[in-house]
């Protein structure tokens, strides 16, 4: 790869990575990785060579590890390159990702498969893919091996040569445009400009054909079969007194249910990793008290399995992960616990120590899972919130001639907007929780901060605290503009491109309400006020309302701001960037006061 620097926006790609995957005894490993950084100085051209110790290794789970370097002395005008060389035993063929976050002069790929390999070749993105492909011969020189008692490799001393007429595929691709800089994106990699080989068949000549293209079913079923889960779940005896406890001090499933829930989040500490099998034996990670988030789950499970509960894992794809394309061993990277209530499935994920049941954290809202039984069924599970997450604030403030303000502001959150809430919090000193809300909205000081249900996980969090603060007031002659929502307004529309190529992803269902009630100040009267407003998405995805309305001295403002949908697709673009242009012309209009 060659990438040329234009100025430090570029700098990004000094940076760079690959994963290295592992399975079962084999990995994949890494040989001649070299970088060099070219710089033109003096007329004269310079290079820098990528040394050792710029060069990381890092596990991420059980299966990947992440290779990281980091190129020397770049800087506007540097073109910097690297190759390496990687040396696989699997019989996978890494994504062709011929889009990516900078814009490629040129690419170019090529393929080349025996015969006894079969792929199906699937394309992503909005690109049109018509690879040069051919069948060319090539001959092969085979020595055949085998391993003594030991292990050891030896050789038979037969060979031979051995005749394929080799599947080629060769890909240019040139000027391809940068992947768009685009808000509320899912992961970019699920909308790159790529091409995927899946592998169908292996003919062998011994065993005959092996067929790898399978189903969503059989890819979890097989996943569930690994000692890595359904040898964890067996037998836990390590459980039982726990379980045992818990089922004396409860009278009903639901409640047994939030019991195991909360005894494994209070005893057990994510890591950090993902994981789809257990990275060790699930008691030595409940008695270590920490683990991957399958460690965790997995201990959930088969506590909730203790008490008499029907409990189940959910395999899915995180957000980080991206969406998967077609059914294979990869695919899913996490798993989280299921349990069947009165008929109804409810997810929960221990690893979230703040989160509740049915309550996933956003890494995992990535559009669907599947639930496996140990009988080997499995069914999809939709991941995403159909109930919206609110945030109700209530401000009170007066209004002073000199362009200040001052009062107080209630803020209630629900859902996952709690769980973020309380993430957020979470260890930081009320000092700091004083900085960070005056710098989100923009404030001159706050006081008298109060939060209320911060441990009540299942209880909306209430946040009080008084103000002051300066607003964007004009005043002409005698007469003075303000917005009534002041630094609460949405001052910009954050769909600005013409056109959109990927779905827009909210992550969650959200909903918005304002009220304000603003004190005028003495000796000014009300003169004009914005129109009422009210308008919704198509389809019911989303909705705004806005009114303002006087008595007296005092304005009260009510706003509701609602998206009903987790994603909204792209051909839907247009009504959106509209919608969100009419509500931020709307918070922006002005109140306009005179003086008596």
């Amino acid at each position: 790869e060659r990438f040329k620097v234009y100025n430090k926006t570029g700098t990004t790609v000094t940076e760079q990575n690959l994963y290295l995957y592992s399975n079962n005894g084999n990995e994949e490993t890494l040989e001649d990785l070299e970088g060099v950084t070219y710089n033109l100085i003096g007329g004269k051209i310079t290079k820098d060579k990528l040394e050792k110790d710029a060069i990381f290794k890092l596990d991420l789970n059980d299966n990947y590890k992440e290779v990281r370097w980091a190129m020397p002395n770049v800087q506007n005008g540097s073109i910097i390159e690297w190759e390496y060389t990687k040396i696989s035993e699997f019989t996978f063929i890494d994504d062709l990702k011929f889009q990516t976050t900078v814009p490629v002069k040129s690419y170019y790929a090529k393929i080349q498969a025996p015969p006894f390999f079969q792929y199906r070749v699937l394309k992503k993105g909005p690109f049109e893919v018509s690879p040069k492909n051919y069948y060319k011969d090539r001959s092969i020189a085979i020595t055949l091996t085998k391993k003594d008692s030991y292990g050891a490799i030896k050789a038979e001393g037969r060979s031979g040569v051995l005749n394929i007429s080799e599947a080629n595929w060769e890909y240019e691709f040139n000027d391809i445009p940068k992947l768009a800089e685009e808000p509320y994106v899912n992961n970019v990699d699920n909308y790159s400009g790529s091409v995927i080989y899946q592998l169908i068949s292996i003919q062998n000549q011994s065993e005959g054909q092996k067929n790898y293209a399978t189903t969503w079913e059989d890819t979890a079923k097989t996943i569930y079969e690994s000692d890595g889960i359904s040898k964890q779940l067996r037998n836990p005896n390590f459980l039982n007194d726990l379980a045992e406890n818990i089922k004396s001090k409860s009278t009903s499933s639901l409640e047994r249910m939030t019991l195991c829930f909360d005894a494994i989040k209070n005893k057990m500490t994510w890591n950090g990793k993902a994981g789809v099998q257990a990275s060790n034996s699930i008691k030595k990670s409940y008695t270590e008290g920490s683990g991957t988030a399958a460690d965790i789950n997995l201990t959930l499970i088969a506590l909730l399995r203790a008490c008499d509960i029907e409990a189940n894992p959910v395999l899915l794809s995180t957000r980080e992960h991206g969406i998967p394309v077609y059914p294979n061993l990869n695919a899913y990277n996490y798993t989280v616990a299921s349990a069947k209530i009165n008929g109804d499935i409810i997810v929960m994920d221990a690893s979230e120590k703040r989160s509740v049941p049915n309550l996933l954290p956003e890494r995992t809202l990535n559009w669907e899972g599947r639930l496996i039984t140990e009988s080997g069924i499995s069914q999809p599970i939709d991941l995403l919130p159909k109930t919206p997450s609110q945030t109700n604030i209530l401000i009170k403030y007066t209004l002073n001639e000199d362009a200040t303000v001052s009062g107080s502001i209630k803020r209630r959150y629900t859902a996952l907007n709690a769980l973020e809430y309380r993430n957020e919090v979470f260890n930081i000193s009320t000092e700091d929780r004083h900085k960070s809300i005056e710098k989100e909205l923009g404030l001159q000081s706050i006081s008298n901060l109060n939060v209320e249900k911060e441990t009540d996980l299942d209880q909306p969090i209430l946040e009080t605290f008084d103000f002051t603060a300066e607003t964007e007031m004009d005043k002409i002659g005698n007469k003075l503009y303000f917005s009534p929502l002041a630094f609460l307004a949405l001052k910009e529309n954050p769909f600005k491109s013409s056109e959109r190529y990927f779905p827009i992803d909210f992550v969650y269902p959200f909903a918005k309400s304002i009220n304000v009630t603003i004190e005028v100040p003495e000796g000014y009267k009300i003169e004009q006020f914005p129109e009422a407003l009210n308008i919704a998405l198509p389809d019911n995805l989303g909705g705004f309302t806005y009114n303002v309305t006087s008595t007296g001295q005092t304005i009260s403002l009510v706003s509701r701001f609602n998206i009903n949908s987790s994603t909204i697709t792209q051909s839907l673009y247009t009504a959106l960037k509209t919608f969100y242009n009419q509500r931020v012309d709307k918070e922006l209009e002005t109140i306009v006061l005179v003086k008596k």
